[in-house]
């Protein structure tokens, strides 16, 4: 046995600290011993610790409010105020890249516990040293031990490193090279390179052993001869494959025989780094960046039997390193580009790694096991290991191995993350039990209640003191945001006293909640890969890790409403072809909700003032009569139908180009199709892009209204101020730049809000036509969204198109002029300002329907023209609120079969209209949008369809495959009789209100202005509409219950 006194510069640094560190639990004197162990930061053994290292950016917990309201998109959180002064690892005399550790030092601090003292502290108030930097650090001191003594090359000494995220180490660099494919045996070798005709051409390797060829003629039967390409590549490459079946595990260990070692698991993608042999590397010295997250540690002192007891179980979970093998001296091999050490023979009655690291090709069911380790505090430990063909929730194998309720931090992302899973749901009748039954691990929903055996709620926000102030970050996985937590560990969802003779788990992992029903089958993701879990019960750091989850996705009523995601994970994707019955939300309250440390949502009480109200004086809505057209009095109306995201753009663009003299718009807001020009910045401003930029958008819309400016058509367009004007420097957004080029812009102060979605050409003449539509300006609502509206005209539409004109002309003159900037504003340099003021003609290009060509999602393009309205037809336009809610109401009341509506969202007033309609014997179809973007919104289009099903109206949700949202509003009566509008069936565009005071006066409401088409008594005006509906219904889904209307 090789003996080691561990004196060197901790023991120095204990002598120097002295009593400065006594009243500390941590003490700093170094104990001499000789066995191999876990190690706090002055490299004392201890039985356990646990380290959560903090991501680099953190917030005040005074956003979690605004998470709770505004959900998890943090990108406009203050992230500057740094809770980190570790300095930047210095890497340049190991990592084959200089300067691999710039910027990263504010990742390297971190909260730790250990069994002498479970109690979380910050790292600082113990005075250790920022993480893995080699000094005074729990993972520095625990990982030297393999590089002392000689023990890295000793034959008596064992140990491993398994990551399934190699590839990216302190020894990789990126260079052009030539790679036959991607990662795969046929890239080797890596020739450097310039361009594709460095490489040549070869054949395949696996049957020309990858000789140079000229054609196929040269390579084996069945083989091709293949350009190889010249691509950009991480060297040397550590074939970094190991995903499904293999384990989702990281680590290093270290033992002696017949002695002592420590097991250390990480959540760290490289690292520990064995890249570079026998020389410790840097957390944060690899290639890729791994201190930008929050990750987590756990380390523990074993005894070589113990391990050799869990080797078995080990192999189960298929740990990995590159590849299938993993990085060790074991004769079990090893990665042959790795430096690692030479394989060194031994017999087979103790060997751990030949045991542990067998299971690359060894599927065998879960399983776990009680060991004790083996210092000064003996503490029990719980390994579970998960195994892959045991397809299930990851934590939810855990909990129930366990017996415990567990609130888990882990990768849960917009992909594959999962929601929370609750005891007392109902999950009997979901598809495939929503993968939470495994008979092999005895793991069965309950028989009475339907419920999973256990709770596993997602943690989702973390709060500490660190240097006496509070810092919160986030515990979801985002790779965009510098908060986001790749950590992985649980805390039991039970009462707990700090010093009481019994507790609950603290669980340490290294696997996410990701699994189905965000991925396709039981196997998907986490649920078909291994890895595993060391849970230890201690109250102080039980209590700990409790307090530090601010914010869990608790298995409450609020978590209900939105399906157990919060808002967050894959709860946005169309899970129904796979997934169409997830579970009944039938649990009310947990363990966190009672705590106060719950998800709480958006809180949809009526609130203030919005911001994009300005309306000045009261509005009376019962002097303007609608107008009424009749062809046969009138002369012809046309009325041509479209639908996004198949035509509106199509229709729309050829209504502008079309005019000759004016074009006024109405619309809510202004969103360019290239996302940098209509991005806001963090000032309370509108970011912007190159003028170059803005005059090159795609978004049809803009072009069509850029060339009809310059060919000397006058444009107005009235729209919201939401107060957030364009910061300058150089950059513009679209509004400005139509203004800049002669059109008009206007704010909105006749009402709170502006939402008709209206466009007139050419008004007041005989060429007049108007445009009344669902289709707001954004690349969603052209493109993505399914929408309706028609184009009105013919001479018989005059008195139509007199009553648009009558109304803009009146909101214009009470507007104020919102867009007055000059070019001098945004300091343009020549070739912004050239491209401001070129004339020339913009290129319009409509792109094609999303669903051109699918056999499930109906592509109007081309199914519908303009048709003349029926002699004994009628049509009617009214402006929303004026009398608009009684000609709704009295069509809905005359209608003697049939209602059929295909609408965005129900809510509040409108659904009582519509349920008593349903109650009175009517047969009432609603075609709804399966998903709906405002949280508030939808919490009442929710609760409305709960009272339609009621009532007996027949509901279906439209197909999420096919659109993001069903934003069209139209309405059909005993398919004679058919409505469009710009509003929603809601109070804001809907009520019978009758005279609408401003702001802070009683009686003050969020109303918008609208307008409303219908078209009575011509079946054929009626059957595009019907057609749309009938498709739409047949490709969607039964509405089931609340929660399959998707919230965001």
């Amino acid at each position: 046995m090789v003996t080691v006194h561990r004196i060197t510069f901790t023991a120095v640094l204990a002598a120097f600290l002295g009593s400065a560190r006594l009243g500390l639990s941590h003490s700093a004197t170094t104990t001499s011993t000789d066995g191999v162990a876990a190690r706090d930061g002055f490299g004392n053994p201890v039985d356990w610790f646990f380290v959560i290292k903090l991501p680099v950016g953190s917030f005040s917990p005074d956003e979690i409010a605004s998470i709770n309201e505004q959900g998890f998109d943090v990108s406009s959180l203050d992230l500057s105020d740094k809770h980190c002064a570790c300095a930047d690892p210095s890497c340049d005399d190991i990592a084959a890249t200089p300067g691999n550790g710039e910027g990263r030092g504010v990742g390297l601090c971190y909260l730790y516990a250990d069994s002498n003292n479970g109690t979380l502290s910050y790292f600082t108030d113990l005075g250790f040293d920022c993480l893995g930097q080699g000094g005074n650090d729990p993972v520095s001191q625990t990982m030297a031990q393999l590089y002392e003594g000689g023990r890295y090359e000793d034959p008596s000494f064992e140990w491993s490193f398994w990551n399934d995220q190699l590839g990216a180490a302190a020894d990789s660099y990126e260079k052009d090279v030539c790679a036959y494919s991607s990662y795969s045996d046929e890239s080797l070798p890596y020739t450097e390179c310039s361009t594709d005709g460095d490489c040549g051409m070869r054949c395949g390797k696996s049957a020309s052993n990858y000789i140079p060829c000229s054609s196929d003629d040269d390579c084996a039967s069945g083989d091709t001869c293949k350009q190889i390409s010249c691509t950009a590549r991480d060297l040397p490459h550590y074939y970094s494959g190991c995903s499904s079946p293999y384990a989702h595990s990281k680590g290093a260990l270290g033992f002696e025989k017949d002695g002592t070692g420590f097991f250390l698991q990480t959540t760290t993608p490289n690292y520990p780094d064995p890249s570079l042999g026998s020389t410790y590397a840097k957390l944060g010295c690899q290639l890729d960046n791994n201190a930008r997250f929050a990750q987590s540690f756990f380390g523990s002192t074993l005894s070589a039997s113990t391990m050799l007891d869990m080797a078995p179980a080990l192999a189960r979970a298929r740990l990995c390193g590159a590849g299938t093998n993993t990085c060790k001296n074991g004769t079990a091999g090893h990665i042959v580009d790795f430096n690692c050490a030479s394989e060194h023979t031994r017999g087979s009655d103790w060997s751990i790694l030949d045991t542990a690291f067998s299971g690359t090709s060894t599927k065998e069911d879960s399983t776990s096991l009680s060991v004790t380790t083996a210092g000064a505090k003996p503490t029990a430990l719980e390994l579970v290991v998960k195994a892959e063909q045991n397809e299930v929730p990851p934590w939810l194998h855990v909990a129930h191995t366990l017996g415990a309720d567990l609130a888990v931090a882990s990768w849960v992302e917009g992909s594959y993350g999962s929601g929370s899973i609750c005891a007392g749901d109902d999950y009997s009748g979901a598809t495939n039990q929503m993968c939470l039954a495994d008979d092999a691990l005895a793991l069965a929903l309950d028989p009475s209640t339907g419920g999973a055996s256990q709770s596993v709620e997602n943690a989702l926000a973390a709060t500490f003191t660190i240097n006496g102030t509070r810092r919160s970050w986030a515990l979801w996985g985002d790779l965009t945001s510098d908060t986001a937590s790749h950590a992985k560990y649980a805390v039991e969802s039970s009462a707990v006293e700090p010093g009481a003779s019994s507790a609950g788990y603290v669980v340490s992992g290294d696997m996410n909640q990701q699994g189905f029903p965000c991925s396709t089958s039981c196997s998907g993701s986490q649920n078909g890969r291994g890895g595993l879990f060391f849970g230890v019960q201690d109250a102080e750091l039980q209590a700990s890790v409790q307090d530090l989850f601010t914010m869990v996705c608790a298995c409450d009523d609020r978590s209900g409403e939105y399906g157990r995601f919060c808002g967050l994970g894959c709860g946005w994707k169309d899970m129904t072809p796979h997934a169409p019955v997830q579970g009944a939300p039938n649990q009310q309250s947990s363990y966190w909700s009672e705590k106060g440390q719950s998800w709480t949502g958006p809180q949809c009480a009526s609130g203030g003032d919005p911001s994009y109200d300005h309306q000045t004086i009261a509005y009376d809505s019962t002097t303007r009569a609608p107008a009424v057209a009749t062809p046969s009095a009138d002369g012809g109306i046309t009325i041509t139908p479209f639908f996004s995201p198949d035509n509106s753009a199509s229709t729309l663009v050829g209504l502008i180009d079309n005019a000759t003299a004016t074009v006024d718009i109405m619309t809510p807001s202004a969103s360019a199709w290239d996302y940098e020009c209509s991005t806001f910045g963090d000032s309370g401003c509108a970011a912007g892009c190159s003028a170059e930029s803005m005059r090159a958008d795609p978004f049809p819309i803009f072009g069509a209204l850029l060339n009809a400016l310059h060919r000397g058509v006058a444009v107005r367009i009235l729209t919201n101020d939401y107060n957030l004007p364009d910061c300058g420097g150089g950059n513009l957004t679209m509004l400005p730049f139509l203004a800049l080029n002669g059109a008009e812009v206007r704010a909105f102060t006749t009402l709170a809000f502006v939402h008709a979605k209206f466009t007139q050409i050419d008004a007041g003449t005989s060429r007049a036509k108007t445009a009344v539509s669902s289709v707001n300006w954004s690349q969603s609502s052209y493109a993505k969204n399914r929408e309706a509206g028609a184009v009105l005209g013919g001479a018989g539409a005059a008195a139509l198109s007199a009553y648009a004109s009558e109304v803009f002309e009146a909101d214009w003159a009470q507007a104020y002029a919102m867009v007055n900037y000059t070019a001098d504003f945004y300091d343009m340099d020549e070739p912004s300002l050239a491209a401001l003021t070129d004339t020339s003609m913009v290129e319009v290009t409509v792109p094609d329907s999303p669903n051109a060509g699918s056999d499930g999602c109906f592509d109007v393009t081309g199914a519908f023209s303009a048709t003349e309205v029926a002699s004994d037809a009628s049509v009617t336009l009214v402006a929303n609120p004026d009398n608009a809610y009684e000609e709704l109401t009295a069509r809905f009341n005359a209608s003697k079969s049939t209602i059929e509506v295909m609408m965005y969202q129900i809510t509040d007033d409108m659904c009582g209209v519509m349920a008593e309609r349903a109650q009175s014997g009517l047969n009432v179809s609603l075609l709804l949008s399966a998903t709906i973007y405002d949280d508030c919104d939808c919490e009442a289009a929710r609760a409305c369809y709960e009272t339609l099903s009621a009532a007996g109206a027949t509901m279906r949700l439209t197909p999420r495959g096919c659109f993001n949202y069903a934003h069209q509003k139209f309405y059909m009566m005993d398919g004679e009789s058919v409505g469009f509008s710009t509003g929603n069936l809601s109070p804001s565009d809907f009520n019978d209100q009758e005279v609408y005071p401003v702001y802070g006066a009683d009686g003050w409401a969020k109303q918008n202005r609208d307008f409303t088409v219908w078209v009575d008594g011509d079946a054929s005006a009626v059957a595009p509409f019907k057609e749309v509906f009938e498709r739409d219904w047949a490709g969607g889904v039964d509405w089931s219950g609340g929660s399959n209307v998707h919230c965001g």
